[in-house]
């Protein structure tokens, strides 16, 4: 996955910052795509995905997550985890050669271009590997919630306890180069929406009868699926499924310092647009000024005009008047 920078900021109509971020260097990322997470919109230019990052370590421990380094999964020839979890193995024509791990925390939200894609998959797991990582997932995200609201339940420090507290060295030591677990949760939040699909349940044999009235909601609501439109301000990038191009896996962080920079270029355009309103409405508020200036002298002088005229008439009735007298 590489971001894309003329997508990512086409929306602005800015040729000065897609050229700002043509200049800027993109790397390749390898992460694993969970699917789509939304309804596909034919009609929709791009369309979004959710996607995790493959790690080229055990991710950092990140208290403030209430995560550490064994909520995550290897993936082969990765054997080595804090809790002894197996690895996650990929198939395909492609022998993945990296020791590796991916996280279920360590993921984002990207938009593509809505088009089928024409390199055939060449690495990915299998049903039984998706089912492995969906009961991976489960289970660290139950660790999270659960840390999570013993912490909530536990008495708050007083004051002098956190001083005392922030002075003590922390003693964890993180791999140099391990990503943090939280990098991602803080750079993007991802929506709430999961659509992904991990049990089927159906009735058989059924007698219940529809009502139209609910059918009419579903078909509302399917609809308004289906028109979902990737929103602009998400990364845009580009996938492919040639994974011969990596040459080492990267540590994520160095996506989110490419989509940080995307974003100020982003900000300095929108000032600039800000500002050539502001430029435009001022320049536009002078030239009513101008013409209202003109209307109330051409006013002015056309009044002065009429009591000249109406000064005229009257001297030249009086004048009138006093000859006939004489």
């Amino acid at each position: 996955m590489t971001l894309d920078p003329v997508a990512s900021l086409e929306y602005l109509n800015d040729p000065e910052a897609i050229e700002a971020g043509q200049k800027l260097e993109f790397k390749d990322y390898a992460v694993y795509v969970t699917g789509a997470r939304q309804l596909l919109n034919p009609a929709a230019k791009y369309r979004e995905e959710r996607i995790h990052f493959i790690l080229p370590s055990l991710p950092a421990d990140d208290p403030s997550q209430d995560l550490d380094a064994s909520m995550s999964m290897p993936i082969f020839p990765a054997t080595h985890h804090p809790t002894g979890r197996a690895p996650l193995r990929p198939s395909g024509s492609f022998e993945w050669p990296w020791p590796s791990y991916v996280s279920a925390f360590i993921k984002t939200i990207v938009r593509c271009a809505n088009v089928v894609t024409v390199d055939p998959k060449q690495c990915g797991l299998d049903f039984d590997g998706q089912v492995q990582f969906v009961r991976y997932r489960g289970e660290d995200r139950d660790i999270q919630r659960e840390r999570k609201e013993r912490r909530q339940r536990s008495p708050q420090p007083s004051l002098s306890e956190v001083h005392v507290a922030d002075s003590v060295p922390c003693s964890a030591e993180p791999a140099a180069n391990s990503p943090s677990t939280g990098v991602a949760l803080k750079e993007q939040t991802p929506s709430p929406v999961v659509l992904d699909a991990v049990a089927d349940e159906t009735g058989h044999g059924s007698s219940v009868q529809n009502d139209p009235e609910e059918e009419a909601v579903v078909a509302d609501l399917l609809a308004l699926l289906l028109q979902h439109e990737a929103g602009e301000d998400v990364p845009a990038v580009k996938f492919t499924h040639d994974l011969s191009r990596i040459k080492e896996i990267r540590d994520p962080r160095g996506f989110f310092e490419e989509v940080h920079k995307l974003t100020e270029i982003a900000q300095q355009s929108k000032l600039r647009a800000a500002a050539k309103k502001t430029t435009a409405a001022e320049n536009d508020a002078a030239r009513y000024d101008e013409k209202t200036a003109r209307l109330l002298r051409g006013h002015r002088v056309s009044r002065a005009v009429s009591r000249a005229k109406a000064f005229l008439r009257r001297f030249l009735c009086l004048s009138t008047s006093s000859h006939h007298d004489n």
